[in-house]
């Protein structure tokens, strides 16, 4: 019995083990994965997985996951011996004999970190004077951010710390959110200068119409935009 689990009865947890073995239910669209090893943390949104607090290590516990699930799952393939990393409630539940014992309740697994990197590699990915891309900061990136920010500080009793802690990923949305901001307004200014304009009818690239305009900017608020959205010195 796994009675270490018993005080943290309807508690959100996360763990951490390997993949001993699946079978899938096609009736319930369900799949059972039997975990090994799986060590359970007590969740703390300002530490890493690794750090938090050890509830215990079990032998094995038994995870039903629904199929539309299973894609939001941090593991490669559902590989048998391959570990496997999520979130759930502890649950206490009666078997077939009888006995009484305490598992693991899968819930839906938080995508929130997943998300916010990827729209960190867009954004950094719009880096040209194009307009479809200021078009995309302004009426995509933007609100997302503030979305993702809503949502993160919602999220916080209940998120995942397996590779990121809250701080890293309000620092990182904060980040953006400064950052775009800034860019655009920078853009903006320099599409209104006559340098520009003349640049337009040249075959120069961007990057070496950007190096020959000069803006009002102080270099250093111009060297943390760059910084920000991915405008490492050499490419300047």
């Amino acid at each position: 019995m796994r009675t270490s689990l018993s005080k943290y009865l309807d508690k959100f947890v996360l763990c951490r083990g390997w993949i001993g073995d699946w079978e899938d239910f096609r009736f319930s669209k369900t799949r059972k994965l039997t975990i090994l090893q799986p060590t359970i943390r007590k969740p703390d949104p300002d530490l890493l997985f690794k750090e938090q607090e050890i509830i215990s290590t079990e032998h094995h516990i038994n995870l039903f996951i629904p199929f539309d699930d299973l894609i939001n799952y941090d593991t490669k393939f559902f590989g048998l011996r391959e570990p496997i990393q999520f979130s759930g409630v502890v649950e206490h539940y009666k078997r077939k004999n009888g006995s009484n014992d305490f598992g693991i309740y899968a819930t839906k697994q938080s995508t929130l970190p997943y998300e916010i990197y990827r729209l960190k590699k867009s954004v950094f990915d719009s880096r040209t004077f194009e307009d479809k891309d200021i078009q995309y900061l302004e009426e995509y990136a933007l609100p997302k951010i503030k979305s993702l920010v809503e949502r993160l500080e919602k999220s916080v009793k209940c998120l995942p710390t397996f590779n990121h802690t809250y701080p890293d990923l309000m620092g990182t949305l904060i980040g953006l959110g400064l950052g775009v901001g800034e860019r655009i307004e920078q853009i903006k200014s320099i599409k209104q200068t006559r340098r520009y304009r003349r640049l337009q009818k040249s075959k120069k690239s961007f990057i070496d119409e950007v190096k020959s305009i000069k803006t009002n900017v102080p270099h250093q608020k111009v060297d943390n935009i760059r910084h920000n959205l991915g405008f490492w010195p050499d490419l300047m």
